[in-house]
């Protein structure tokens, strides 16, 4: 996407965050509110957009460093090629400093961020998941199911179709699914039925 692309997409999604917005009860416009205004700016497009804009700045100084000019000069060359998109001047020094080798760095990227610390997937976790899921598919852990889909995707193990399961179950598991199945059976009574049916019919429930 060019700089003038990304120039128009900017001005289009101020306009919507801006904008009023018709009133779905009374049918008059009113201003966004402020959870519909975050909505709409941490939206994935708009993220994805301010991290390719970066990238490319980042790229600009790279190149801009390799002839040893100033700070002041890269921020000035810099606003000539993005305008009024291009970063602040203490951006510029910070990544100037950082890909000219005082920092060591080489990679135009963010570097990964901690984040908050995983508290549920562990490597006791993952290591019970692994243990009661070949022992019994069917358990719980009391843990979120994404952290579960996640050691699980870890563990390279996948769901399998429903229909699939009859043929991977044990003899035990047959002969119990069997006698559950004739529980209900056993418990029929014929005449009990015809009698309940004739009692309904008559009216005397």
């Amino acid at each position: 996407m060019s700089w003038e692309e990304h120039r128009v997409f900017e001005n289009r999604m101020v306009r919507r965050i801006f904008g009023p917005k018709r009133d779905e009860v009374t049918g008059g416009w009113r201003k966004l509110h402020n959870e519909e205004l975050h909505n709409l700016y941490s939206s994935p497009s708009i993220i994805r957009m301010i991290k390719s804009r970066r990238v490319r700045q980042r790229a600009v100084i790279e190149f801009l460093c390799c002839g040893n000019e100033t700070v002041g000069n890269l921020h000035k060359r810099l606003k000539n090629v993005c305008g009024d998109e291009a970063v602040d001047r203490s951006s510029v020094g910070r990544w100037a400093r950082r890909l000219s080798g005082e920092g060591g760095h080489t990679n135009i990227r963010d570097s990964p961020r901690t984040g908050t610390p995983h508290t549920a997937q562990t490597p006791d976790n993952v290591q019970r998941v692994n243990d009661m899921v070949l022992e019994d598919r069917c358990v719980t852990l009391g843990i979120g199911e994404v952290t579960v889909c996640r050691i699980l995707k870890e563990l390279e193990l996948k769901k399998v179709c429903a229909k699939r399961v009859p043929r991977m179950l044990t003899d035990n598991h047959k002969e119990t699914r069997k006698t559950v199945h004739g529980e209900p059976l056993a418990q029929y009574n014929p005449w009990h039925s015809m009698r309940l049916v004739e009692m309904t019919f008559l009216g005397e429930f």
